[in-house]
C-alpha cells in the first residue's frame, strides 16, 4: 500500500475532536513535533490527539486535519474572563481587580469578551489590588486555536 493511501485512510478515520487530555494548539509545527516524538519513541500525553495512550502518525494527522479544516471552513475563538484569568495567573503574582480589552487590531474599544474568526491582536488593560496597572498584548489565532501573549 502506498504511503499516500495510508495517510488518506488515516485522515478519513481521524476524528476532528481531540481527546480530553490533548493540550496543545493545532498547527503544522505541532504535527511535526508529534512525528518527531514518534521517531524518538517518546510519549507526551498532551500531544496524544486521539487519546489512545501512544503517539502515532494518526495523532499528527488529527492535528493537521483540525488545523486545515479550521482554515478551510472557518473557526471562531472567544477570549473571555476565564481566558484572561489564566493569562493573569501565568504572568503575575499580584491579584488583578479589574481588566478590560481596550484595543482590538489597534482600534480603541471597551470589551470584556471578544470572539474572532481571523487572526486578531488585542490589548488587555489590567488594574491590580496595589493600584498598579499593566497592559498585555495578545494574538488570537482561531485557526491554531490559541491565544498567545506577545508583549
Amino acid at each position: 500500500m502506498k504511503l499516500a493511501t495510508v495517510f488518506l485512510a488515516l485522515a478519513l478515520h481521524t476524528s476532528l475532536n481531540p481527546a480530553p487530555n490533548y493540550y496543545s494548539w493545532f498547527s503544522p509545527e505541532i504535527a511535526d513535533n508529534v512525528i518527531q516524538c514518534v521517531v524518538n519513541e517518546e510519549y507526551h500525553e498532551h500531544l496524544d490527539f486521539n487519546g489512545d495512550g501512544q503517539l502515532t502518525v494518526a495523532d499528527a494527522v488529527g492535528v493537521l486535519r483540525r488545523y486545515y479544516d479550521n482554515i478551510e471552513y472557518g473557526n471562531e475563538l472567544t477570549v473571555d474572563g476565564d481566558t484572561v484569568q489564566s493569562i493573569i495567573e501565568e504572568n503575575y503574582s499580584v491579584e488583578c481587580v479589574q481588566w478590560e480589552i481596550d484595543f482590538v487590531n489597534g482600534e480603541p474599544c471597551r470589551k470584556y469578551e471578544l470572539t474572532v474568526d481571523e487572526i486578531t491582536t488585542a490589548n488587555i488593560y489590567l488594574i491590580f489590588e496595589d493600584d498598579t496597572t499593566d497592559n498585555i498584548e495578545i494574538e488570537i489565532n482561531p485557526f491554531e486555536e490559541i491565544v498567545r501573549v506577545t508583549n
